[in-house]
């Protein structure tokens, strides 16, 4: 079995773009197509094992990746690299599977920016891993994956200088839950090739991404919705389950500094506007942004049909 950088369609014949110049020298960026920008790919594969003992994935994306393996969350990254260095991570993975039929999830982004955050805006966007069980490689990337678009995230804006976009989830889009071993991806397409990847693998020098949980110290009602305070500045995103009418719209503000009333100071000094949206499915929904960014305070705003649960 040989691995292969797998991607979305619209990506397999795309030829690179050089972005890169002498950081003083003044040069224009290249023309990127504007469709092709801030794309959330999704992928999927399922595996059967026989009884086995260790399990290795190796696993990378361009732009980013989070794993997800029989509905559970297990990872993301890698850290930002270049091609000709670019980095895979090494998971252990033995006791996420089972015997018996597995599935594998990984949703990939791209952000398409040229920006000191992301190696992006170079129309590089694809898929690699290799699952390795008692030595022996078992599934590697390649056609025999789904793949499909996450339409459930769309853009407010960017940030910054391109830094981020403001994101908008929605609730309602055919996508939710496709993590799950039990969601149908029949009607997905096969992954492609991606023609042009020119890659050297490095296994990447640092730990994984450490991710937990940080509850706020103070949580208020105000007009209109819930007020957060978690007590120091932290870098990450805001996890909620609501339930609410169909198409209900959740306001998410963030800040790092208070307005002299009391509210959150969403407008950052930095340039950046932290304000998003979350719409809702009619149902019980769980907020998943997938960007991060810097923050202190956040204030939920919705619509009293809303009750915020957790």
């Amino acid at each position: 079995m040989t691995a292969r950088f797998i991607t979305h369609p619209d990506f397999e014949s795309l030829s690179p773009l050089d972005v890169f110049h002498k950081e003083c020298v003044k040069v224009d960026p290249p023309a990127h197509p504007f469709n092709l920008q801030n794309r959330h790919l999704l992928f999927r594969k399922r595996v059967r094992l026989d009884a086995f003992s260790h399990a290795v994935l190796r696993i990378t994306a361009d732009d980013y990746y989070k794993l997800y393996i029989n509905g559970s969350f297990i990872t993301q990254g890698p850290a930002p690299s270049y091609p000709n260095a670019y980095y895979y991570n090494e998971i252990d993975i033995s006791r996420f599977l089972r015997i018996g039929e597995n599935t594998v999830a990984v949703h990939v982004y791209y952000q398409g920016q040229i920006n000191r955050v992301w190696v992006s805006g170079d129309l590089r966007a694809c898929l690699w891993c290799e699952l390795d069980v008692d030595g022996g490689t078992v599934a590697v990337s390649d056609t025999d994956w789904k793949c499909h678009d996450h339409t459930g995230y769309s853009e407010l804006g960017t940030v910054g200088y391109g830094t981020a976009f403001r994101e908008q989830y929605d609730s309602n889009a055919p996508e939710i839950g496709f993590e799950r071993e039990a969601f149908d991806d029949s009607h997905w397409q096969a992954a492609a090739v991606y023609r042009h990847a020119d890659y050297t693998l490095v296994k990447q020098p640092t730990e994984q991404l450490a991710l937990y949980e940080m509850p706020p110290v103070l949580q208020k009602a105000i007009a209109g919705g819930v007020f957060l305070d978690f007590g120091r500045e932290a870098v990450g995103y805001l996890s909620l389950t609501a339930r609410g009418g169909q198409g209900d719209v959740v306001t998410l503000r963030f800040g790092e500094e208070l307005n002299p009333d009391g509210s959150v100071r969403y407008q950052l000094r930095c340039g950046c506007f932290y304000e998003e949206k979350w719409i809702l499915s009619g149902g019980c929904d769980t907020l998943k942004p997938f960007d991060c960014k810097g923050f202190r305070y956040a204030e939920i705003l919705f619509p009293d049909t809303v009750t915020l649960e957790k």
